[in-house]
């Protein structure tokens, strides 16, 4: 009898060994999901100081592409508030001739994950139009309903710049072509004053320059041939 009752507060003894075991992991699995959480916390805090306080415009637009955020940047970007914008159409205010990419771009995203950067203009609040560009991606809330993060930022300016310094590039090759057109070596007869084009014929000077620029000839005199000339006419003194 004596032997049962030890075995019995044996079994009872480890049984409360297992379940002191049993609890002590609870509590460590409890310290590591507060730590958990508290990371998360901080992380999310440096998130959205960082997303605050970035010249970027940030989004989050909802599966159907209706704004459910919107960063502070957005009245410097595009001169709509937060209010402003907020549980409308993201595309409602696209330039109608990018409408369609746009509207591609963001089914890309819904359908793939991910959208390569993509420029398109979009109205601002004073009534013109700025130039945005845009990197999306999709994910998954907490409740599992998908959500699109959209990064735009403005790029007017550089674009402007951009079109300023293609244009320039364009008159230099233009101006670099006809001095290549006028320059090199110039066949010309000395008595008759004709030029020798490629192809080996003998033309008139004022002809080869025609063909070859912008010039145009008008004829004159000068002093010397006209009293050569016409000296007769005009008097040797003149």
């Amino acid at each position: 009898m004596a032997g049962l009752e030890s075995d019995e507060r044996s079994q009872v003894v480890a049984e409360l060994r297992e379940i002191r075991r049993r609890v002590g992991e609870i509590e460590q699995a409890e310290r590591e999901l507060e730590a958990a959480y508290g990371a998360l916390s901080a992380s999310e805090a440096r998130f959205r100081a960082l997303v605050e306080n970035s010249y970027d415009l940030v989004s989050e637009l909802d599966a159907k592409g209706y704004v459910t955020w919107v960063s502070a940047a957005s009245e410097e970007a595009i001169g709509w508030s937060r209010a402003e914008l907020v549980g409308r159409f993201a595309l409602e205010r696209v330039h109608p001739d990018d409408l369609d990419a746009t509207t591609d771009a963001l089914a890309t995203v819904v359908e793939r994950g991910r959208a390569r950067q993509h420029a398109y203009r979009y109205q601002h609040k004073d009534g013109g139009w700025v130039w945005l560009e845009t990197s999306a991606a999709s994910y998954r809330d907490e409740q599992g309903e998908l959500r699109i993060l959209a990064v735009s930022r403005n790029v007017t300016e550089q674009r402007r710049h951009l079109q300023q310094r293609e244009a320039a590039l364009r008159q230099k090759e233009e101006a670099l072509e006809h001095v290549r057109v006028l320059s090199g070596l110039l066949p010309i007869c000395t008595h008759c004053r004709k030029v020798r084009d490629d192809e080996g014929y003998w033309r008139s000077l004022e002809m080869h320059v025609a063909d070859h620029s912008n010039a145009v000839f008008s004829h004159s005199l000068c002093e010397a041939c006209l009293r050569e000339h016409y000296g007769d006419i005009v008097g040797a003194d003149d």
